[in-house]
């Protein structure tokens, strides 16, 4: 259980379910996040990693529309 040392965001860079991931950025301090655009009416899978100084990592992904949400 150790501090949040960064975070990596990567998105889905389709709609399907098999579509590759690419890195949306890392974020290295609280609030730990970056903002997503995508156009209006497109949806894509976010999914965050977060590293600690201890070298753990969690996983945890969600949905993003094209309506400004990050």
């Amino acid at each position: 259980d150790g501090r949040i040392r960064q975070v990596e965001f990567f998105v889905a860079q389709g709609t399907r379910f098999d579509a590759p991931f690419e890195s949306a950025g890392i974020a290295t301090q609280a609030p730990f996040e970056v903002t997503v655009e995508l156009p209006p009416g497109e949806h894509r899978i976010v999914t965050a990693e977060a590293t600690d100084d201890g070298g753990a990592v969690g996983v945890a992904s969600t949905h993003v529309d094209g309506e400004g949400h990050h």
